[in-house]
This record gives C-alpha cells, sequence and structure tokens, in this order.
C-alpha cells in the first residue's frame, strides 16, 4: 500500500479552528469535492510530511509556477499609488 493510500485510509477529516471564524471541517479530506471553478483555477497542492516522506495531494491537477512575486509587486504598486492619491486630498 503506497505511503498517500494509508494516509488517505487513516485521516478521515480535518478540523481547523480559528479565532475569529467558524471551524473549518473537511470530511474525507483527500477526495476532490464538487467541481469549483476557484479550486480549479487555483489547483492547490497539499503535502504533507508523514515519518519524513512527503505525501503530495493535488486533487485539482498539479499547480504551474507560483504568481505571487507579480501579484505582491501590484499589490505594492497598488498601496503605493492609493496613498499617494490619499496624502495629495489630505494635503
Amino acid at each position: 500500500m503506497a505511503t498517500s493510500d494509508l494516509l488517505r485510509s487513516l485521516v478521515t477529516q480535518i478540523r481547523v479552528d480559528t479565532e475569529y471564524l467558524p471551524p473549518l471541517v473537511l470530511d474525507d479530506p483527500f477526495q476532490p469535492g464538487r467541481p469549483s471553478p476557484l479550486l480549479q483555477a487555483l489547483k492547490p497542492r497539499i503535502t504533507l510530511m508523514v515519518s519524513g516522506k512527503p505525501v503530495v495531494v493535488a486533487p485539482y491537477g498539479e499547480p504551474g509556477p507560483s504568481k505571487w512575486p507579480a501579484i505582491k509587486t501590484g499589490l505594492v504598486i497598488a498601496g503605493g499609488i492609493g496613498l499617494v492619491f490619499l496624502l495629495r486630498k489630505l494635503l
């Protein structure tokens, strides 16, 4: 039995609790849920370290290269432009 199959048989639920949001409960977490356009676009990949070995689950396919650096740059530029407009209004 492969490690990922063993993990799927052992982990039947994942629960995430936060201070500000209601609990997030994922039953049968390694099976793809209903088709979701958002998740199909994001293609989440979950990597768990089990006994020092990575177990990778990618229910919507493998994600491509990260676009976070471009998004972060865009947010910084947009924030700077917003700050300039705000300061011009205040001064």
